[in-house]
């Protein structure tokens, strides 16, 4: 997903879902500021090194790249991508997938201030597309610098996914199951060969009668029928509304990425059939049981066909997949990423040395410890010998 797709992608919920922190005015935000001293609570500012225009964080505004994020009545936050702010602020997010404005000069530890933290970051992309790493070199140039992580990656020192689930009921809990005609959506717009091939084997595995109930749409297949990029606008809502099931398939598999193409499902009524990660467990561990297909449990494109086809006429069993919506709430894209960077304010405010919390011995991100963090063994090819499913889709 590129940045600037997220941001049209976080855009959409932004207006219609209320999040944490909130687009300020400049005149308003010195207020909070100034407020903020005058009760004792120590002002924080963040910088990320990354063009506002293509940050969920700062969505599309005139007023500036500069945002208060209130997390609690004690934790507020001042996120900004001004570059001045480097000598000033608490902490630096250093964005080593988006480094156009950083790159032709990298960061040395001079320009570091005592107690300031600077974390690397890759906004949500993986770190291997292709059989090949994503900018190892702008990694490498912040290796001896940084003192921690804030990546999707469940083991970064403070996690950024773009999706997730919180406390409470999430949503129409009678499913409109009438209107929905319609099978399997697919929304695919890189058309990376495996991806899409996975795509049409599985279509050509349901009956003669049923393939007309999948639809492809985006640059590989059929132009999107809506205009905008809201996937919660009246045009969308209709759209998947009819589907039951939307394919959601990685472009790279690789650990814990988990992108829009899996939440989407969750946030629009539909069932994910997902294919990505190292495993099944990386979705166990950020969805509810029973949510969603895993398309790497199935032999082959068949049998993933004949299960799609028995949950299609079992209303009861299609039904049950939707039972988290008793319990839990998906989470927006800036609901998810506020949540990330509000973690990141709290240890901030902390009264010890915020510098020390993300200092962690086991880590030695220097000498090639960031490096291979970030891309040793953390991805699978689509067919490498541990995880085969892919060669009996493209047999089958």
């Amino acid at each position: 997903m590129t940045a600037a797709h997220a941001v049209l992608f976080c855009l959409g919920h932004l207006a219609v879902r209320p999040i944490v922190g909130l687009l300020v005015q400049p005149n308003k935000l010195k207020e909070e500021l100034h407020n903020d001293k005058e009760n004792g609570v120590k002002p924080i500012t963040i910088l990320v090194t990354e063009e506002c225009d293509s940050h969920p964080l700062f969505g599309h505004t005139s007023i500036g790249c500069k945002r208060q994020l209130d997390c609690s009545a004690s934790v507020s936050c001042t996120l900004t991508n001004d570059m001045d702010s480097l000598t000033s602020a608490d902490a630096v997010i250093w964005n080593a997938r988006w480094s156009a404005r950083w790159a032709t000069s990298p960061p040395d530890s001079s320009a570091k201030q005592l107690g300031q933290v600077w974390l690397f970051n890759f906004f949500y992309e993986a770190p291997i597309y292709g059989g090949h790493q994503v900018n190892p070199e702008a990694t490498r140039r912040l290796a001896s610098v940084i003192d921690g992580t804030i990546t999707y990656r469940r083991d970064s020192d403070v996690v950024q996914p773009i999706g997730g689930f919180t406390d409470g009921v999430g949503g129409d809990l009678s499913m409109p199951l009438g209107s929905k005609d319609m099978l399997l959506l697919g929304i695919i717009s890189n058309c990376a060969p495996k991806r899409l091939m996975a795509w049409h084997r599985t279509v050509a595995a349901f009956p003669v009668e049923a393939r007309s109930r999948a639809k492809l749409y985006g640059a590989c297949g059929e132009p999107f029928p809506c205009e905008s990029r809201d996937d919660l606008d009246d045009c969308h809502q209709k759209l998947f509304g009819r589907f039951k099931f939307v394919f959601a398939f990685e472009n790279s598999f690789c650990r814990d990425y988990i992108t829009e193409k899996f939440w989407r499902g969750f946030r629009t009524g539909m069932v994910p059939v997902a294919a990505g990660g190292m495993d099944r467990s990386d979705y166990e561990s950020v969805a509810p049981p029973g949510s969603f297909i895993y398309a790497p449990d199935f032999a082959s494109p068949r049998q993933l066909a004949e299960r799609l086809l028995e949950l299609d006429t079992d209303d009861q069993s299609y039904a049950a997949m939707f039972n988290w919506r008793k319990t839990k709430k998906v989470m927006s894209m800036a609901e998810a990423i506020d949540k990330s960077y509000c973690q990141l304010c709290s240890r901030l405010h902390s009264p010890s040395n915020p510098h020390l919390a993300f200092v962690k011995p086991k880590k030695s991100w220097s000498g090639g410890g960031l490096g291979k963090f970030w891309y040793d063994g953390t991805c699978r090819n689509w067919t490498n010998s541990g995880f085969r499913w892919l060669e009996t889709y493209t047999s089958a």
